[in-house]
């Protein structure tokens, strides 16, 4: 069988979803696991395929942006060091390399083969998968009896599913808070998405959602390429602002020790300001906490054990594991490759906003913009993310966060002007 560009676009467009529904097989009937560990020697193929084909082209080497080419260059290099420190199996090293750089990897697959018109046709149907995610929670908590980590939609009912509906409605609202802000859509159609999203949070004990719907809001009101405030600003902020105090009397219905996270000093707690939190490592500290434990000696604090070397099923993670530092991608990053590893995460996640948000402000169009922003909003939310979970380096959520925050650049490539 002959592979053409087309049809490897197609496959990087059906990779996006295919562990998520995936989860569905292997969560609710407890088959098709076999396919779930494909998942590696499928993107190895497209990595090839993305070299093969982007050779002689604006492709992989060609004409990307130069800041995606130095941070895989620059992971790889202090990867090699690691190794070369603490000496450890070449097999944890290569499936670490995998683990840790298949988000900017994608991110490039993306924006080399991807067109704009598959952004938007991608866009609708992340749309779609939320309101029907939302009439299969309610079967799963009226008929099932499911509750909070696994009231998980049609991603599931095991624990986690409701982290994979984290990430697909956070994308949803940045499509459609960026598309009401420039006209695309009108505002039942941007307030009947939040009051659905609001209410899944709710019944699946999303709390961290509502936080993300602030902060989306407020970036949107602050950065939309408009400087004065204006009236569809101010019913946008008023419409949503009403729709999560609904989500916010649901929640504390169904869960009412949740009202204790409008004390701000249990807010801290939780996040682990006292070096606590509510798991071993804390998530405000929990880098410093993973450097004096377990990086206190010559180098370590800035190469770290060595990528792969602690991931879970290795023999580091038996021991140790019950911290729970593979719970959040700051300290797992920590752990693996140090204080160089962590920056680089984070200056990707930087250049990837500012990027969007230089785009945001070159660009006329209205259609461009909104995509524009949703990039830049999806880099303020995978901020979060690094240090609130592992949302970032989880296989059932890496695809689409690579894809949302590619858009922007997907769009920029439209008129021949990558951003350099």
């Amino acid at each position: 069988m002959v592979i053409k560009r087309t049809t490897l676009k197609k496959m990087l467009l059906l990779f996006l979803f295919y562990m998520p529904f995936l989860r569905f097989f292997t969560a609710n009937f407890g088959t098709l696991y076999s396919l779930a560990r494909l998942s590696y020697p499928i993107f190895i193929i497209f990595i090839v395929l993305g070299l093969y084909f982007g050779r002689n082209e604006v492709g992989i080497w060609g004409n990307l942006t130069n800041w995606i080419k130095a941070i895989i260059f620059f992971q790889i290099c202090f990867a090699m060091i690691s190794f070369a420190i603490n000496v450890y199996s070449l097999n944890q090293f290569f499936y670490g390399l995998y683990y840790h750089l298949r988000l900017p990897l994608f991110i490039i697959l993306l924006i080399v083969f991807i067109e704009k018109t598959d952004v938007d046709k991608i866009n609708d149907f992340i749309i779609k998968i939320v309101y029907v995610d939302a009439v299969f929670m309610t079967y799963q908590f009226l008929f099932m009896g499911l509750r909070q980590d696994f009231l998980g939609g049609i991603f599931g009912n095991t624990q986690g599913g409701n982290g994979i509906q984290n990430i697909v409605c956070c994308i949803g609202l940045s499509i459609v808070v960026s598309r009401y802000i420039y006209k695309e859509i009108n505002l039942r159609s941007l307030l009947s998405y939040v009051l659905v999203t609001c209410y899944m949070a709710a019944i699946a004990e999303l709390t961290i959602y509502f936080v993300e719907i602030i902060v989306v809001l407020l970036i949107s009101f602050a950065v939309a390429k408009e400087q004065r405030i204006s009236m569809r600003k101010v019913i946008m902020i008023f419409a949503a602002g009403m729709a999560v105090i609904v989500g916010f009397a649901l929640l504390f219905r169904y869960f009412p020790t949740k009202a204790r996270f409008l004390n701000i000093d249990e807010i801290l707690r939780y996040l682990g300001a006292d070096d606590s939190g509510v798991y071993s490592v804390s998530r405000i500290h929990g880098i410093s906490q993973i450097k004096n434990a377990y990086l206190n000696d010559g180098v370590l604090p800035y190469f770290g054990l060595g990528l792969g070397r602690t991931l879970e099923g290795t023999p580091f993670h038996t021991m140790y594991g019950r911290i729970n530092y593979t719970w959040f991608s700051s300290t797992l990053l920590m752990m693996e490759s140090g204080y160089f590893g962590v920056f680089i995460r984070l200056f990707m996640l930087f250049i990837l906003g500012t990027g969007s948000y230089r785009n945001l402000r070159e660009t006329n169009d209205e259609t461009k913009r909104a995509l524009h922003l949703m990039s830049f909003l999806m880099a303020i939310l995978s901020v979060i993310w690094f240090f609130y979970n592992s949302t970032l380096d989880d296989k059932y959520c890496v695809y689409m966060i690579a894809f949302a925050l590619s858009v922007s650049s997907i769009t920029k490539k439209e008129e021949g002007k990558m951003v350099k």
